[in-house]
């Protein structure tokens, strides 16, 4: 009995000392968690603090002045208070800005009445040639352009475009101006344009380089007008059916002040017969025909190809043009899925004279046409403008899109230029050493790791009528070969 009593007394004494032990720990928990309550209640208050700052700040940037450099808003309560209505013009005067970045920098105000914007490119290329061509393998930068579009109250549009590659600035030190015009566009079936921009004349030509389907346009396209500086008005009256666009332009090129008091007429038009068809086999039909006539005076240079840059007809000197040029054509585009086919045709007529031999004055003919075929490897359908890969390069596994395309070209010109003056002077091209017609066969590759990068690969052959000088003390060659190449980045 005697050990039962010590044994249930110790019992007792060691749950009481533990319980007690217990008591200590909640004690402590308590205390700690009053301490982090104190905490938060601290922080809570330094936020609001924070955020009754930043209210404040944001209603003095809202009030300051948006047409002022360099004013900063008075502090609150200083100065005369505002009279009535003070805050709804404020608030009229503002514009908030929107900005993002797609194909360019763009920035819009909330209303859309004013947007800009910003974009560039920059294309290098390679040239190597395959044949006797003396011609140098070389690299060279095409384009380097940065440009900024947009619009006031949303019917009043501009452009400015720079060109600062070596070709386009030709030696200077300064920037040239490649595009700049403003333009009324409130009703879609009748704007106005005026400034400097491309002729509309052939597909192929107002299509951008960004865009075209191989490295270099067809050779027909040395029968074109590009940039010049006019006034034309353009719409579409019928849209996606029929647009059109028709102007008066100085007729010399980007730039460069008229020398005649003559504007060539130049007009465009053309048609999506099946626009709005189910069929895919008719709906990306394109029917278009372009003119331009005019009176030239000046020099009339001489003929090269566009891929590799030979001069395959040279007019002797002090050839020059003295009256009517008349250019015409006709284009077709063919889009089914991932295939595109596209052709033209293309014509000029121009008189010309050899003032220091003879003061006859000859109606020489030239013409040309191409006939080309592009299909997307990845099954991606054809675009006209800027490419949309279906998985961009490295991204969930994706390659990018892959275009093949296949070209032929025919340029022609008149016969008129090798024959002798009736009044015994010589011809206006030298027989020997140029040629007036050749063909052109072009193969290429495109790729587009994404909408605004791209690597091409072309394979060019020209074969020329007649041998042709190269220069260089190198004999005449029938035709040549070489491989282009290009890199391109645009936004």
């Amino acid at each position: 009995m005697k050990f039962a009593f010590v044994f249930g007394t110790a019992v007792l004494l060691t749950l009481t000392g533990s319980l007690r032990g217990q008591d200590s720990d909640v004690a402590q928990l308590r205390r700690e968690m009053e301490e982090m309550k104190r905490q938060m209640a601290e922080q809570k208050e330094m936020l609001e603090r924070q955020n009754a700052v930043i209210e404040e700040l944001r209603a003095q940037v809202k009030a300051a002045p948006r047409d002022g450099a360099g004013e900063t808003p008075a502090p609150r309560g200083a100065g005369v208070p505002a009279g009535p209505g003070a805050g709804e013009k404020a608030k009229a005067d503002s514009v908030e800005i929107t900005a993002s970045f797609k194909d360019g920098l763009k920035m819009k105000s909330a209303d859309g009445n004013f947007t800009i914007d910003i974009g560039g490119r920059m294309e290098i290329q390679s040239r190597t040639f395959l044949s006797d061509n003396p011609g140098a393998d070389t690299f060279f930068i095409r384009e380097a352009r940065i440009q900024a579009e947009g619009s006031f109250y949303k019917e009043w549009g501009y452009k400015v475009q720079y060109d600062f590659s070596p070709s386009a600035t030709a030696g200077m030190s300064t920037p040239r101006l490649r595009e700049g015009f403003v333009e009324w566009r409130r009703y879609p079936e009748f704007s106005l344009r005026t400034g400097q921009w491309k002729e509309p004349f052939s597909l192929q030509q107002t299509t951008s380089s960004r865009f075209i389907d191989f490295v270099e346009r067809a050779v027909p396209d040395r029968l074109v007008p590009s940039y010049d500086l006019g006034v034309a008005a353009y719409g579409k009256p019928w849209d996606p059916y029929l647009s059109y666009e028709i102007g008066l332009f100085n007729g010399n090129g980007f730039n460069t002040t008229d020398a005649n008091d003559d504007k060539d007429l130049a007009a465009r038009l053309q048609i999506r017969p099946f626009a709005g068809a189910e069929s895919r086999w008719v709906k990306g039909l394109m029917l278009g025909g372009a003119v331009t006539t005019g009176n030239q005076t000046g020099s009339f240079g001489s003929i090269s190809s566009p891929s590799t840059n030979t001069t395959f007809l040279t007019l002797n000197p002090g050839v020059t043009a003295r009256g009517e040029r008349t250019r015409w054509g006709g284009e077709l585009a063919w889009i089914v899925g991932p295939f595109k086919l596209q052709g033209e045709y293309l014509a000029s007529t121009v008189d010309l004279k050899r003032s220091s031999i003879s003061s006859e004055t000859r109606e020489i003919d030239f013409d040309g046409w191409y006939l080309q075929g592009l299909y997307v490897l990845t099954g991606e359908e054809v675009q006209m403008q800027r490419r949309r890969p279906s998985s961009r390069f490295l991204e969930e596994g994706g390659w990018g899109q892959w275009e093949a395309a296949a070209r032929y070209a025919r340029f022609d010109s008149d016969a008129e230029l090798t024959r002798t003056a009736a009044s015994g002077g010589s011809a206006l091209v030298s027989p020997t050493g140029s040629t007036r017609g050749l063909d052109e066969w072009t193969i290429g590759l495109n790729w587009w790791p994404n909408p605004n990068t791209r690597i091409s690969l072309d394979w060019v052959r020209n074969e020329f009528d007649r041998p042709v000088s190269f220069g260089g003390g190198a004999d005449p060659e029938d035709r040549e070969d070489a491989l282009l190449m290009r890199f391109q980045i645009d936004f």
